[in-house]
């Protein structure tokens, strides 16, 4: 099982940006660990599964990109071959 990569400069854009509608005015956010199996690590011994039933794909860069949206909608993932990167809303 392994983590995600660094995210190249123009790839960080496409997340800001993606976030930025996701979340559709000033909130805050945290960026969690990605693992290819499905699965995120939230905290240290807690992992919850994700869904793809909210989510879409969209060319950029010449390349293909994913992002889903979990059940409960606090979770924003964002994936493009083998990385992947998670973001979750805080409350508050």
């Amino acid at each position: 099982m392994s983590g995600c990569t660094e995210t190249p400069e123009e790839i960080r854009g496409l997340e800001s940006r993606l976030v930025g509608e996701w979340q559709n005015q000033e909130m805050s956010y945290e960026i969690l660990t990605f693992y290819n199996d499905g699965t995120y690590n939230v905290t240290e011994g807690e992992t919850a599964n994700w869904s793809t039933a909210a989510g879409g794909k969209l060319w950029m860069y010449g390349l293909l990109y994913s992002y889903a949206l979990s059940e409960n909608n606090t979770v924003l993932t964002i994936t493009q071959d083998s990385f992947t990167r998670a973001y979750r809303k805080l409350s508050g």
